[in-house]
């Protein structure tokens, strides 16, 4: 089923739901996608503008390729990030996952909610700014080449 504005949703107990995935490092956004230690799963309701379900799941050893299978294995439709590489991006595309990314770290759920009511705001992709460096020290313009 697709809601009003194009976005994927699954239907929970006569309700359609958006599935959104947010990565997570002690308990806030994780500023890179690829490198975060869990990932919250929030099931919301569009037309209530409410959360119905919040899960936090480890995330899967960092593998290219791997998160956005085992994110569309999992039903998600939308994933708000920091950062994230082209690559990654285009392979969530590919599934039909919406990609937002530049969110600002917050909680899952005020994140979920800003997105809700139209209020998150963002400032374009991380991963794309110069001299952005994620935990690792890594710079996140290599990652085009995995994720």
């Amino acid at each position: 089923m697709r809601g009003t504005d194009d976005t994927q949703v699954v239907k929970s107990k006569g309700v359609s739901l958006l599935k959104i995935a947010i990565p997570v490092e002690r308990g806030m956004l994780s500023p890179h996608f690829g490198h975060c230690t869990e990932f919250a799963f929030i099931d919301a309701d569009p037309v209530s503008k409410k959360i119905m379900r919040t899960e936090i799941v480890s995330a899967p050893p960092h593998q290219p390729g791997l998160l956005p299978q085992w994110l569309g294995e999992t039903g998600c439709n939308i994933i708000i990030a920091g950062g994230m590489g082209n690559r990654a991006i285009n392979l969530f595309n590919q599934r039909g996952i919406e990609v937002i990314c530049g969110a600002p770290s917050q909680s899952p759920q005020a994140l979920a909610l800003e997105f809700l009511n139209g209020e998150l705001q963002t400032c374009g992709n991380l991963c794309d700014e110069p001299g952005f460096k994620e935990a690792g020290g890594r710079n996140c313009k290599n990652h085009d080449k995995g994720l």
